[in-house]
């Protein structure tokens, strides 16, 4: 057992830098995984500040190569007091440019700035990121790569009058070449572009003297170093490689130790070059492209869950191998989850701006997809919109309007609890009033089965429901006696004998009505009773409904005592606590003087004026 971890060195340090980024990049999903967490989710404060603030960009393509990059910039090296004014003690060690032996101090002509200019150009050979191997981590990218490098000076400046020129008019002119291994650290927290820190060391040749153009003096051989920080923009374009442009601010040291001098020509011993300046840089880059994961992130830390959803989707199918792909398949589950409370908050915005189709769409969508912690939620908000769709049936039926009050009904009924009384009530009074506009139709025998189904709906209206069938029959017995048939006959019977327990104050009259009415009967087999009921009532739908009752009675609605007795001279309403409606008619004059007394618009009960 021992033996095979010795062997696997590189897989006990994978699996420990797994663990390490798990626990630092991947607390942002704890959330997920705390057993009962009461959503909507609430992630902590220092899971949003890392996930928004510091690795927004955690599923972006990684910049991955850069096949080379071009720099460029003039800047100043160090000479006396370059660096005084900067605090770091970084900058604060001798900055003399030329290491002078025991004959000189200092080298004059070099002592202005404008004299130590140095041209600076770069070309980065190649840059690769290893880290998209073999760590598991997002937030930055590691590039290594090789450089060349050229630093002169485009003014060459004269030599001191008490040195010898040598066999040629010398100038002081350092140039000098680097070779250059690079270490590159991206961090990208945005599409547009990425910031940087660059590690740069090598060697470097060249020489301090020139005459002309090729004739050169006092060469060496040092090391060379460099850190720079700078920033990257990307040129907006669809495939790679993307273009980019950026600024760096570059601390470069340049150490010759020793010159070459054959001839013994100059004071100068060594070379030590410290400059600080901005550098221009471009170059192809190849990654670092925003995906659609981390559009979706940004979804839902702003509480967008639907557009998370979608974009983690497409992000797990488009990149199946993505380092945090199970990372991202966790969001997905947790956007899934939390989907349906953002469906319930577009259902409430709908409802609260009146679109109420909408706002019963995503009500729909909320309850086929979410849990029990909903239902409560989602049931409330049906049946707000219930009790608007009653209130707008409540309307029509005021104005007449049966049938939009019946399609406005439909859709209270299924959104308000079945048990709820007003829409059993809203219910029988539609029907009702279907059943009398059937009746001023003369369709009859339509009438009745409203008025059935009405009684089917609220039994309490009973007695008025007959009442309203009595009428039928009062109006079929005035052609009762002149019927080619026995059918109109039969059913004023069945009506007259019900009206009798229904208006006692008509039963002598409606007696006597029975008994003439059995005596034409008499002879008639049930079967031809039957018969002559259907073919009657068949007639009586084209003359039933001419004969407008002509005195107020009970269980009459407000909209019929109005047909009879014109508009109260005062009228009170209100609705008590189970939303039962109470009104107080009060006539003054007229034949039917009298307060009147209706519940949920049905007269109840007749009360004579007080002096």
């Amino acid at each position: 057992m021992d033996g095979r971890l010795n062997r696997c060195p590189a897989k006990a340090k994978r699996a420990a830098l797994k663990l390490l980024f798990g626990v630092l990049v991947g607390a942002a999903v704890l959330p997920v995984a705390v057993v009962g967490q009461e959503l909507p989710w609430h992630p902590g404060r220092l899971v949003s500040f890392w996930d928004r603030w510091i690795n927004p960009l955690e599923f972006r393509a990684p910049v991955r190569f850069i096949p080379f990059e071009l720099k460029g910039g003039l800047v100043p090296y160090g000479g006396p007091g370059m660096f005084a004014g900067l605090p770091a003690s970084f900058f604060k060690e001798d900055q003399t440019v030329f290491l002078l032996d025991s004959t000189e101090s200092e080298v004059a002509s070099i002592r202005t700035i404008t004299s130590r200019l140095a041209f600076v150009y770069d070309l980065n050979l190649v840059q690769i990121n290893l880290r998209n191997r073999f760590l598991p981590i997002t937030v930055v990218d590691m590039m290594v790569g090789l450089a060349l490098r050229t630093n002169q000076l485009p003014l060459a400046n004269t030599l001191p009058d008490n040195w010898p020129p040598g066999s040629q008019n010398y100038k002081v002119a350092p140039i000098f070449h680097h070779g250059l291994a690079t270490l590159t650290i991206n961090y990208q927290r945005s599409a547009r572009g990425y910031a940087y820190f660059q590690f740069s060391r090598g060697l470097a040749t060249g020489s301090v003297y020139r005459a002309g153009i090729t004739s050169k003096y006092l060469s060496g051989e040092g090391t060379s170093r460099d850190y720079a920080l700078g920033y990257k923009f990307f040129r907006r374009n669809a495939d790679d490689p993307r273009y980019a442009i950026g600024l760096e601010l570059r601390y470069s040291r340049l150490d010759v130790p020793q010159l070459d001098d054959p001839e013994r020509l100059s004071p100068i011993d060594g070379l030590q070059q410290r400059s600080l300046g901005l550098i221009f840089t471009f170059g192809p880059v190849f990654g670092g492209r925003v995906t659609s994961a981390d559009r979706a992130k940004r979804a839902l830390y702003r509480g967008d869950y639907m557009a998370a959803e979608d974009g983690l989707r497409a992000f797990v199918s488009d990149y199946p191998r993505h380092v945090h792909r199970r990372r991202a398949e966790r969001l997905l589950a947790l956007a899934g989850r939390l989907v349906p409370y953002q469906q319930v908050d577009l259902a409430r915005a709908s409802q609260d701006e009146g679109r109420l189709e909408e706002a019963l769409e995503w009500y729909r969508q909320a309850e086929q997809r979410g849990d029990t912690t909903l239902t409560a939620t989602i049931d409330s908000g049906k049946a707000e919109i219930g009790y608007v769709y009653l209130q707008r049936a409540d309307d029509q039926l005021q104005r007449g309007r049966l049938e939009n009050t019946g399609e406005l009904l439909q859709i209270a009924m299924d959104l308000v609890p079945e048990n709820e009384d007003l829409v059993v009530r809203f219910s029988a009074e539609v029907l009702i009033r279907q059943g009398h506009a059937l009746r001023t139709q003369h369709d009859f025998t339509t009438a009745l089965k409203y008025y059935d189904r009405a009684i089917s709906a609220d039994r309490s209206r009973k007695v008025e429901i007959d009442g309203y069938k009595v009428r039928i029959a009062e109006d079929l017995l005035q052609r009762a006696y002149y019927a080619a048939d026995h059918s109109a006959l039969a059913l004023a019977l069945e009506s007259l004998k019900l009206g009798r327990e229904l208006d006692p104050e008509r039963k002598a009259e409606m007696d006597s009505l029975v008994v003439l009415l059995e005596q034409r009967l008499s002879g008639i087999t049930r079967a031809e009773i039957q018969k002559a009921m259907e073919d009657q009532m068949r007639l009586a739908r084209e003359e039933r409904g001419r004969m407008p009752p002509t005195k107020p009675r009970i269980g009459m609605l407000v909209a019929q005592v109005e047909e009879i007795l014109g508009g109260p001279d005062h009228r009170t309403e209100h609705n008590d606590q189970w939303d039962v409606n109470h009104q107080l008619w009060e006539y003054r004059g007229g034949n039917f003087p009298g307060h009147y007394y209706f519940e949920n618009y049905q007269l109840k009960r007749v009360a004579p004026l007080v002096e």
